[in-house]
């Protein structure tokens, strides 16, 4: 690899970031390059930092969830989320029912567990949440940095998020028979910003949970911050930004790299696990809708 660096001495994010920090990556073997390095923080500091993955097509955008994207007041962005959250389940009683499950995320009966279900599914299936994606999978996240043929000869991002151990809620908790943490928090009223790595189930009965075998598929990962912290990218966030590196992907190199990317099986069909258009249709419509009664 070009410029290759000394990852000898590495105790921490902010280490791998003075390292990393707007590398330029022309194909997956430079970039396999410095994951390694990158992966093994995790071990050496004894499971205190754990890496995921984000990519985005154009250098200029920010991290921030679709939903915050335009529109930045705390009391709005609660309305909006709300609104768009009761059209999803309205979505229960019409044609596309078929792709959507109303199954609780585990046995425990938590108050607020159908709620987290709901909006795990919504991020993936396309309405605007306060969820912003994150992957395990470095060539998951890769491949949302070059799938957007538009975007080809711009550079694009991709992001590696070292999420402190405070932050991450998994479903580890059933191993000791006890309901995930954040099951047990009002998803609209959030005091910390937490890392979600739920369970997946890709089915319910006859039916193929669509947003769920998207994140299956990805590896996914959701990020979510109370509303007023969500309305500031992460990257301007003090307590974030020394954890977060962002790996610059060159532009003229996305065709090739994309094309590696499909040849190795990541391709569109695999990503988003199956086609919708009258599903995609409808939502993005609803999205527009609130949006724009919400922008006046």
């Amino acid at each position: 690899m070009k410029n290759q660096k000394n990852t000898n001495y590495i105790n921490g994010p902010l280490d791998l970031k003075n390292i990393f920090n707007n590398f330029r990556i022309h194909s997956i073997n430079e970039l396999e390059n410095i994951i390694e390095p990158i992966q093994m923080l995790k071990n050496s500091s004894n499971l205190q930092w754990h890496e995921c993955y984000r990519g985005q097509g154009f250098n200029k955008w920010k991290l921030e969830p679709w939903l915050t994207r335009e529109i930045k007041d705390e009391s709005t962005l609660i309305k909006m989320e709300i609104e768009l959250h009761e059209k999803f389940k309205q979505l229960h009683n019409s044609e596309f029912d078929e792709h959507i499950s109303s199954r609780k995320t585990s046995g425990f009966n938590t108050k607020f567990e159908v709620d987290w279900f709901e909006l795990f599914q919504m991020q993936h299936l396309g309405f605007m949440t306060r969820l912003l994606d994150w992957s395990i999978d470095w060539k998951t996240a890769l491949y949302f940095s070059v799938s957007n043929s538009r975007y080809d000869g711009i550079d694009g991002q991709f992001w590696v998020f070292f999420q402190p151990e405070e932050f991450t809620h998994n479903f580890m908790e059933y191993m000791l028979k006890a309901p995930p943490r954040y099951l047990n928090i009002n998803p609209y009223e959030l005091q910390d910003t937490m890392i979600i790595n739920p369970p997946f189930y890709p089915k319910d009965g006859d039916k193929k949970v669509l947003g769920e075998n998207r994140r299956l598929v990805q590896s996914g990962r959701f990020l979510i911050q109370p509303h007023k912290d969500s309305a500031t990218p992460l990257e301007a966030q003090i307590n974030i930004n020394n954890c977060l590196i962002k790996i610059i992907i060159d532009g003229v190199s996305k065709v090739r790299l994309r094309k590696a990317l499909n040849d190795i099986g990541y391709t569109k069909e695999r990503i988003y696990a199956r086609q919708t258009d009258d599903l995609t249709k409808k939502i993005q419509k609803i999205n527009e809708e609130v949006l724009n009664k919400y922008k006046l």
